[in-house]
């Protein structure tokens, strides 16, 4: 089998650090092992940390690697719970060979099923960092996964990390008050759409940033970054019996006398390689942590998604996953980032990646950084070929980027990328550019060529202060929906006929992309979004569809929509202008609404980045969607 290994343990800018190998499958599994065939990984800090150059020589190949997803090929006789076929995920173990090769052997203890709503990619970027941040808060602190952070402060250090967005997503739902801190506005904003109520500044005195929000103590504290840096500051601010969690091997000696004693302070280390390192006796908690409905639903923390280009996703080292890609991944980890790839296409070469044009990060359909949907804009003299762009949105990570050029005019071309592929038109990243030529520009009517066709984008300045812009889409049309496909739908989503709303059939709608529009009779019907990843994606490139729009009718002129958008590799949109006019124009052609008329579309609230949509639909030509767009940081 290929696998990326080392012999020798070299600087990673070395070729020579890791290599290319082919080494021997592994055996057959025998008592609790499964035997994986690994689809996508994620490189962490541990890596960084294991394969650091020191003078040892390995006299076989040693393959690194823990988080993985993949598909079981083979059952040990004392491994319960799985089959051959099992789509699994876990963070394995570090005493064995890694999960940077085609075949893997892992205790079956420390794998769940991956969700059915995430890819491979994915679901490869979750363990680790899940498993570490629910074991400290909620297995090596007193805490109660439900409801034990009710009436409590938490401080998160270094939250925008891996570990740290997990954290403040499961504080957040345990019901603590988060306060996270970050150094950089695009790290804050980061921990205030993972669910922090509150960013302060790590670089800059604890004490006096928590006492103007009005937080002299706090109940507890998870220390992700340097332990011996915040120890006594820790020491102060934690109220007598609170609780302090550590992660991090503090670089000289600690004193835990006083205010740690005096206060009765409990000292929590958490190391999550400890259980499978020294098979305990619940070492199977593991798996139960990642089969839990709390950890699978967690936002992924990966910065970089790499999803395999071709129809065989299998990881293949001499192809997508080759010692260059990891070590340069390796590099981004081991400086806190958490980086997921899979085989596939190679990145071209872009350095630096933004050198003929500038990257701006704005949210669209919010007046807050944490809420809407972020979109990258990329504004450059001339667009970059295919190649360039997809490498740039991969990078960027969001749902989706827009390139535009040339750099001034009213007359633009804009082409739009998700970290995996081109679509043909998305509302939201076209809301941003509009803010952004807007900022950049002037307000003013922005003409957009996209591959749908143009695109006039109207810019204003409200009074008060925010950009607005508001886009007029191609011509709108719809068609009935096969049986065949809203059947299939539907039983991806778990959903049944009897669930929809009569008055507002089934179709595809199109308004620069193609959608399928399915509405609910019952709110809770659309809280319930749970699918099948991998077979929805499959349903809705064989029809050419780009997202679903789910959604239910609060009233006349108030929508409630959900968007999964598996094919651009994204569970779910938190905002959608594309299908917003989609569904405008959908409504208003099938005669389900008298035009004009306009209609207001929440979105996001799940997510728990809300998203307000203003459509408003002509008695005849485009639809227009308008809303507020702000930069991240």
């Amino acid at each position: 089998m290929k696998a990326v290994a080392l012999t020798r343990y070299l600087p990673i800018d070395d070729p020579q650090s890791l290599l290319d190998v082919e080494l021997p499958e592994p055996a057959a599994p025998t008592g609790h092992d499964l035997l994986v065939r690994v689809e996508a990984v994620s490189v962490n800090p541990v890596d960084t940390k294991l394969r650091a150059p020191k003078p040892q020589v390995e006299t076989t190949p040693r393959v690194l690697g823990f988080d993985a997803a993949g598909v079981v090929e083979a059952v040990g006789e004392g491994a319960t719970g799985f089959a051959p076929g099992d789509a699994v995920y876990y963070a394995g173990d570090a005493t064995r060979p890694g999960s940077n090769a085609q075949l893997q052997l892992v205790d079956a203890r420390l794998v769940a099923r991956k969700p059915q709503s995430l890819d491979f990619a994915a679901a490869a970027a979750l363990p680790l960092t899940a498993i570490t941040a629910w074991e400290l808060l909620f297995q090596r602190m007193p805490f109660d996964a439900d409801h034990g952070g009710d009436g409590k402060a938490l401080l998160v250090i270094a939250g925008a990390g891996g570990v740290g967005s997990i954290a403040i997503q499961l504080a957040r739902r345990a019901g603590f008050t988060v306060v996270a801190t970050a150094s950089r506005a695009e790290t804050a904003a980061w921990c205030k759409a993972m669910g922090a109520h509150h960013v302060v500044d790590h670089r800059q005195p604890l004490a006096p940033q928590l006492a103007a929000l009005g937080f002299e103590q706090v109940d507890a504290a998870i220390n992700l970054a340097d332990t011996a840096r915040y120890w006594d500051a820790l020491g102060e601010l934690l109220a007598p019996q609170g609780h302090v969690g550590l992660i991090v091997e503090p670089t000289g000696p600690l004193s835990i006398g006083d205010p740690y004693k005096a206060k009765c302070i409990g000292i929590h280390w958490e190391m999550m390689f400890a259980r499978p390192r020294f098979r305990t006796a619940d070492m199977g908690e593991q798996g139960r942590i990642l089969a839990r409905r709390g950890a699978g639903r967690c936002r992924r923390t990966t910065r970089h998604p790499r999803r395999n280009a071709g129809p065989d996703r299998r990881v293949q080292p001499a192809r997508g996953a080759s010692p260059a890609r990891i070590r340069r991944h390796d590099r981004q980890a081991g400086a806190g980032g958490l980086v997921m790839r899979a085989a596939g296409l190679p990145l071209p070469s872009t350095e630096p990646r933004m050198a003929h044009g500038d990257l701006h990060r704005y949210t669209a359909f919010s007046d807050d950084p944490a809420g809407g949907n972020p979109a990258g804009v990329w504004i450059g003299d001339a667009l970059p070929d295919a190649a360039v762009m997809q490498a740039i949105a991969a990078d960027v990570g969001y749902s989706e980027t827009a390139f535009v050029a040339p750099r001034r005019g009213a007359q633009r071309t804009v082409r739009y990328y998700s970290p995996q592929a081109e679509v043909s038109f998305c509302g939201h990243a076209t809301i941003a550019s509009g803010a952004v030529l807007g900022a950049l520009d002037g307000d003013g009517i922005y003409r957009l060529a996209t591959r749908a066709g143009e695109v006039p984008v109207d810019v204003r300045t409200r009074a008060d202060g925010l950009r607005e812009a508001a886009l007029t889409s191609v011509a709108p049309r719809h068609a009935p929906a096969p049986d065949a496909l809203i059947d299939a739908a539907l039983s991806t989503l778990g959903w049944t006929r009897a669930q929809l709303d009569p008055a507002i059939a089934p179709g595809r709608a199109f308004a620069g992309a193609w959608h399928l529009v399915l509405a609910v009779a019952d709110a809770r019907t659309l809280a319930r979004l749970d699918y099948d990843f991998d077979a929805l994606r499959q349903l809705m490139l064989a029809d050419g569809l780009t997202t679903l729009q789910l959604a239910w009718r609060e009233s006349d002129d108030v929508f409630h929509a959900r968007n999964p958008f598996p094919v651009g590799g994204v569970v779910e949109d938190p905002a959608t202008g594309a299908a917003a006019a989609a569904l405008g124009g959908y409504l208003r052609d099938a005669g389900l609404l008298a035009a004009p008329a306009t209609i207001t579309i929440l979105q996001g609230e799940a997510m728990g980045r809300p998203s307000r949509l203003q459509v408003e639909i002509p008695a005849t030509g485009g639809i227009v969607v308008r809303g507020v767009a702000v930069p991240i940081g």
